[in-house]
């Protein structure tokens, strides 16, 4: 910036603008101050034109103290024009040199003011009802008679393309389409924030002399639209070269033509109107967004012609100039097969923003959001919106999902805080945490608070649950940490495993206890019977039948259910039943943490726990020698039983599996056969579980020893494991306890003591 080039006038207001910033503790000199500076310096013409319109600097100050409020005033700080501050000093000296001014004057910063629509100074003007027009006529009433002939010149430049667009006959497209220049020009568009590359090209496009249709393509949510509305936005600006400078972009509604078209022919009437109108004027881009639709829109039968082929010929004469937006299944499905369309249309790949650029959209957008909704909205609750959407919700994309979990915070806090009136209440990560957990139905404020503890003591809580099977517990806890420090392949599951066990020793159990631990509830688990699976066609079952087959619609068991809930824990229960091709299907989601289903979907896994279990080896398991209770005391014995009979299983499985599918599983984990001292552990939790329920029905149960020891003594099989104890569980208690709350022996608020006499189980008030 070279502010030689400003008259002393100018570079005064430039000054006094820089001095209110720092009054207020900002560290970036906006439009708005600039404005202060241009009426506080009383000696230029743009300060006579603003107090003349009634303006006075405290309606300014005032305005950006409630949007901004008060900084720390840090005299050590430096102060740094924003970019539109920037962009407004810059087109100053293109006003300077239209007026034939040598130096850049205070009028000619006012009037590059004005260009930046979008601007809180021009939004503190508009709410003055202070327009650009207004303010060029004073600017003629107080300037210099040379400038008010510049000034007049320059006016009617304006003014004639203005009038020849009223008198644009264009009645059927006004009907069936929106001027988005209106919107852009009456602030009613959101800022388009990057994108640069991809609006160089379409403007690249536009200005082809043939073939000079763009079409963007790329996944919903993306910003298609959004880079089409700023187009808009940089044509009202006069932010593109001459060749577009004047053009009107109107979104055409395809779906609105369609309606209430009840006759034969009456669909391809009207879009032939709207080309008609279109035609005669030189100056009109049509938008079609979701530009498929128009192939097959309104044909009726074989002789009637659809809006695709209507638009062909005056496409290829060049005689109107089309933008399309489609998805890129879409575009593949209907456009690319219609070779004629495609040949017209020029495709623009849009790729989904990263997560650096999903940032600073969001900042750009925030003063919208908070406008809005009357919220303050926190770089943290960005940052949140950004990560959390990114690592959750998987079936959409950057920038839309994020701005829609920012939009429903603001309004959700916004709900929360009706009675403030002054006040403006704060969107920050926590309420965003909320908002996507509501959305996914994933408990995230479980997990992200105090997480830390419970993470580094998750092996203790696991083994609330899991008794006797340090290894695994050992083996799962380590991997769910790798992946919450940020250790693990993004790319894989959070953790992938096989469990090998006889019955009954805690496998199921053990998934139960993670996924609640990690999870936040113990039912989040996908559970797939592999038994299911043993024929070669059973593969389609997984990931959704071919085009043409029955159950085509309905997707597949895995992919559906780990779309549909991607931060999961699934279980393939007796993997070793499974045919040969649902391991290639596994293949992938064990090493790539994605599968495409049959509708050519991707479904990630990348947030999933892939538990496998197996009872390859449990013959090997129960020929494990342990008699007596010498045995459990002497811990040498049972750990070279162990490791006897895990060389043993591990032999087995790689008998059994294929090298590849071992080599992508994180750890093969070989439970322990359960000893008496287990068991005990495990049926005095199954008896405080049932004390639990029997709480919730306002019953008190206490149980003696006699009553634990019987249920060992019936209860207790070492070579079926746990299960045998909750059958006896169930019959020894349970079932009594039942008949008695049904017969009214035992009613609500009773507290009661369990004892055995002679050999049964009895139960007695206290």
């Amino acid at each position: 910036m070279y502010f030689d080039k400003f008259s002393k006038v100018a570079q005064k207001a430039i000054d006094i603008s820089i001095e209110y910033a720092k009054e207020f503790g900002h560290r970036v000199v906006g439009t708005e101050h600039l404005l202060i500076g241009l009426i506080k310096e009383k000696e230029g013409t743009a300060s006579k034109v603003l107090l003349k319109l009634g303006m006075d600097e405290d309606i300014i100050c005032e305005k950006i103290i409630d949007i901004y409020g008060i900084g720390i005033n840090d005299s050590t700080d430096d102060i740094f024009l924003s970019p539109r501050s920037k962009d407004v000093l810059d087109n100053s000296a293109i006003f300077a040199e239209q007026f034939d001014s040598i130096l850049i004057d205070t009028e000619h910063i006012l009037l590059a003011i004005l260009q930046e629509t979008d601007s809180l100074a021009v939004k503190i003007l508009s709410m003055n009802n202070i327009t650009e027009q207004v303010i060029i006529k004073s600017l003629i009433e107080v300037s210099r008679p040379e400038t008010s002939i510049i000034l007049f010149r320059d006016e009617s430049k304006m003014e004639e393309p203005k009038k020849e667009k009223e008198k644009l006959n264009i009645p059927t497209l006004e009907k069936y389409a929106v001027n988005l220049n209106e919107y852009a020009k009456n602030a009613k568009l959101d800022p388009l924030i990057g994108r640069e590359d991809e609006m160089q090209r379409i403007i690249q496009i536009l200005s082809r002399r043939t073939k000079n249709n763009p079409i963007l393509i790329g996944d919903p949510g993306v910003g298609k639209t959004a880079i089409v509305e700023g187009l808009a936005i940089n044509i009202e600006s006069n932010k593109v070269p001459s060749s577009l400078q004047g053009k009107l972009i109107y979104s055409l509604d395809i779906g609105g033509m369609l309606a209430g078209a009840k006759y034969r022919g009456e669909f391809e009437e009207r879009i032939k109107k709207v080309i008609e109108e279109v035609v005669k004027s030189d100056d009109i881009i049509l938008f079609i967004d979701e530009m498929h639709t128009i192939v097959g829109a309104g044909a009726t039968g074989e002789n009637s012609m659809d809006a695709s082929n209507i638009l062909k010929p005056v496409l290829s004469r060049g005689d109107i100039q089309v933008i399309g937006a489609t998805t890129i299944d879409e575009y593949r499905k209907s456009i690319e097969k219609d070779t004629g369309l495609e040949r017209r249309l020029q495709p623009i790949l849009i790729e989904e923003p990263t997560k650096e650029e999903s940032i600073k959209i969001l900042k750009g957008l925030k003063e919208k959001y908070e406008n809005f909704h009357g919220v303050k909205i926190t770089e943290e609750a960005i940052k949140s919106a950004v990560d959390l959407s990114s690592r959750y919700i998987v079936d959409r994309y950057l920038p839309d999902k994020a701005v829609d979990i920012i939009d429903e915070s603001a309004s959700r806090i916004r709900m929360k805080n009706l009675k403030l009136k002054n006040n403006k209440p704060t969107v920050n990560s926590e309420i965003v945490t909320e908002v996507i957990g509501l959305w996914t139905g994933i408990p995230i404020s479980k997990i992200v608070k105090s997480e830390g503890d419970k993470l580094l003591n998750l092996e203790s809580i696991l083994h609330q649950r899991v008794i006797g099977q340090e290894e695994a517990v050992n083996a799962v806890s380590k991997a769910v940490r790798r992946s919450r420090a940020g250790l693990k392949d993004p790319k894989r599951p959070i953790g992938s495993f096989l469990f090998l066990g006889p019955t009954g020793v805690g496998k199921t159990e053990l998934c139960k206890a993670l996924a609640e631990a990690h999870f936040g509830n113990e039912n989040q688990i996908i559970r797939i019977d592999m038994s299911e699976y043993m024929e070669k066609h059973s593969v389609s079952k997984l990931i959704g039948s071919p085009p043409g087959y029955i159950g085509h619609d309905d997707g597949g068991q895995l992919t559906e259910s780990v779309r549909r809930h991607p931060y999961t824990l699934v279980l393939f229960d007796e993997i070793e039943k499974a045919h040969e091709d649902v391991f290639n299907i596994l293949l992938q989601v064990l090493d790539e943490g994605r599968l495409t289903d049959s509708k050519g979907r991707t479904v990630d896994f990348k947030n999933t726990l892939i538990i496998m279990t197996s009872n390859i080896g449990a013959k090997s398991i129960n020929k494990q020698q342990i008699i007596g209770f010498s045995a459990y005391e002497n811990k040498n014995v049972i750990d070279e039983n162990y490791k006897a009979m895990k060389e043993k299983i591990l032999s087995e499985v790689k008998n059994r599996f294929k090298p590849e599918f071992i080599n992508r599983i994180d750890d093969i984990v070989v439970f322990h056969k359960l000893n008496i001292d287990n068991l005990h552990e495990i049926s005095k939790i199954m008896l405080s579980n049932l004390i639990s329920r029997l709480n919730q029905l306002n019953i008190s149960l206490e149980i003696s020893d006699d009553v634990l020891n019987l249920i060992s003594k019936y209860g207790i099989d070492l070579e079926y494991g746990a299960r045998p104890l909750k059958r006896a569980i169930q019959k020894e208690i349970e079932d009594v306890l039942a008949d008695m709350i049904l017969s009214g022996d035992i009613k609500k608020g009773a507290n009661i003591i369990a004892n055995v006499v002679e050999e049964k189980v009895i139960f007695e008030n206290k």
